[in-house]
């Protein structure tokens, strides 16, 4: 039942899921779709899956060898022992890709009924991965490296869906988190994934790894905690991944974005967001508790109290008494820029 949430239910009644956007060309049993996905979000129960590993070369294919071309690195990773190294070795246009179509946690999927090797991805709608750049200007160009989808269409064929700009890394020598929206996506039959290349630069590269995907985002990766609903102050526009504080001076526990005049009352990460009308009839998915994603603003050291910054980023907490901070760093060693986890409440004095 659970890869039918994203594709067979959607809201027309309940304002707060009408803004999670799920596909609706076969809408059926709202009212139960509408519950399950509360009790998803309340409880901190995300539908995840590994994509690819990005561990060996042999999981993909070049389209043009020579011009956009892959290999693995064992140096410059995140997470396990490999990276993949994309390089465009001579200038590319845009229809230059590698291809895989490992794309189960790196395995081939069974074919169906129809020999069609391809899954149903309806029940996420985000595709997230680390990525990381050795050279300052290397792919820093939005639209130098796009991600698509594709999709077996009957009587069709294999189609490639919406080339996805990829966005850019900030910073040289980093590992970021990034995400990219496939809700629009048509993706009930996904044969293979590809990243294609427009740089026109010859010699330029970058590093990906550890590719997945999942139903619910807090902005920088997967929701991993529970959520809960606010009413959002008339007027506010809160998006996914912003980080919000209670509003002062009114009584319905109404959440606006952070700024840094409140960074001591923070509550957590938006999952759901929208716009805030009078008499705070809108509401916003926030997870206040769990561990979460998110992206340094300075040196981070593990266990000390973190808070909100500039950018929708986190440092290190300046407040008093670390039981004020949003959260504490899980992960060491991280530098300004990169991605991090952390874990919120903090319940404890450092």
């Amino acid at each position: 039942m659970a890869t039918a949430f994203a594709h067979n239910f959607t809201s027309v009644r309940n304002p707060f899921l009408s803004q999670l956007e799920f596909d609706s060309d076969r809408a059926r049993g709202q009212a139960i779709g509408d519950f399950m996905l509360q009790i998803m979000l309340a409880s901190g129960m995300n539908i995840q899956h590994q994509v690819n590993d990005c561990e060996a070369a042999a999981d993909w294919t070049e389209s043009t060898s020579g011009t956009f071309d892959l290999t693995i690195e064992a140096t410059i990773k995140r997470v396990g022992t490999n990276a993949i190294h994309l390089e465009s070795t001579a200038a590319c246009n845009g229809t230059q890709y590698v291809e895989t179509r490992l794309h189960h946690a790196s395995a081939v999927i069974a074919p169906d009924a129809s020999g069609i090797k391809g899954q149903d991805w309806n029940d996420t709608q985000f595709v997230g991965f680390y990525q990381h750049f050795a050279t300052a200007g290397h792919f820093t160009t939005l639209g130098d490296l796009q991600f698509a989808l594709v999709n077996y269409l009957d009587g069709s064929g294999e189609v490639v869906g919406t080339k996805i700009n990829v966005p850019v890394p900030t910073v040289e020598d980093k590992w970021q988190r990034v995400e990219l929206d496939i809700k629009a996506e048509r993706r009930d039959r996904v044969v293979a994934i590809r990243f294609y290349c427009a740089n026109a630069d010859a010699g330029d590269d970058i590093y990906i790894d550890n590719i997945t995907r999942y139903l619910f985002s807090s902005g920088k990766g997967p929701m991993m905690g529970p959520c809960q609903f606010y009413p959002i102050a008339s007027g506010e526009v809160l998006v996914r991944g912003d980080y919000v504080t209670l509003a002062e001076g009114n009584s319905n526990a109404e959440v606006t974005k952070q700024v840094a005049a409140d960074k001591v009352n923070s509550i957590g990460i938006v999952v759901v967001g929208g716009t805030g009308v009078a008499g705070g009839t809108v509401h916003a998915a926030i997870q206040t508790f769990g561990p979460a994603f998110a992206r340094a603003n300075e040196t981070i050291t593990t266990g000390l109290g973190i808070e909100w910054a500039t950018g929708q980023e986190l440092d290190l907490s300046d407040v008093t008494s670390e039981l004020h901070s949003l959260g504490k760093a899980l992960v060491a060693g991280v530098a300004d820029e990169d991605s991090l986890v952390f874990i919120q409440p903090v319940n404890s004095d450092s």
